[in-house]
């Protein structure tokens, strides 16, 4: 068993990647990290660039969609997992609301949007799932990818983490409560990660290594963290660790 994991990441945007990246880390304690960025494209300063897929969910669409095609019609048949021992591919639930006319996609499919009703989470994140399975190519999960899907956003983990005596945490509705991201913005300004609609990049990268210490209590207040989990050691042990 190697002491190094190399992960491989295709996200929706930069603040989504440094999170996730500490996310890991309190995942697989006990292993060296090589992290891979895939999507989206970003400069050394951790600025984001659209690349040649774009960021937000449209960009990871045009990703898969780019893997697919390198793939001879699926992601798994082509080169992109050779060199990891798992990729994270997170795409927010809140996508399922969305559809392709919005995000500029030429899409004929018609399998958004796909939301249902909340509660449970879990009949949305499904749904999407099947959809982004299509959009890699794929008839199941491949063994060394994990699917992060947050419900509603990546924001409600971090509610749930940094924040776990608001209201909408305590009552257990949170995955369900739509643009958890403006409850950030109403949270104290010292250590204030969104303000109205800004998301503050420095903030998330300064508070990444406090959302690591905080993972046990987001995997306990969010089902969809703790899928994640159980998928990501999975996906390792399907590598071959």
């Amino acid at each position: 068993m190697s002491d190094v994991l190399r992960i491989g990441f295709a996200v929706e945007g930069s603040t989504d990647l440094v999170m996730l990246e500490s996310a890991v880390a309190a995942i697989l304690p006990g292993y060296e990290l090589e992290t891979v960025r895939l999507q989206p494209e970003v400069s050394d300063s951790f600025i984001a660039l659209a690349g040649t897929t774009g960021l937000g969910w449209p960009g990871v669409y045009r990703w898969c969609r780019e893997a697919v095609e390198k793939g001879g019609g699926s992601m798994s048949g082509g080169p992109v997992f050779e060199s990891f021992d798992a990729v994270v591919l997170q795409l927010d639930a809140d996508v399922a609301a969305a559809t392709y006319e919005q995000g500029h996609i030429d899409d004929e499919t018609g399998d958004l949007p796909c939301e249902e009703e909340c509660p449970p989470a879990e009949a949305t994140t499904n749904a999407l799932r099947i959809v982004l399975l299509r959009w890699l190519g794929e008839a199941t999960e491949p063994k060394k990818l994990a699917i992060c899907m947050p419900s509603k956003s990546l924001e409600a983990w971090i509610l749930a983490g940094f924040y776990p005596s608001d209201p909408i945490v305590k009552s257990g509705a949170l995955e369900c409560r739509a643009k958890p991201e403006r409850l950030l913005s109403g949270k104290p300004l010292n250590g204030r990660l969104v303000s109205g609609k800004h998301k503050d990049f420095d903030m998330y990268r300064n508070r990444a290594a406090e959302f690591a210490q905080k993972w046990a209590l987001v995997e306990k207040k969010c089902a969809h963290a703790k899928r994640f989990a159980v998928e990501l050691r999975t996906a390792v042990k399907g590598g071959g660790q």
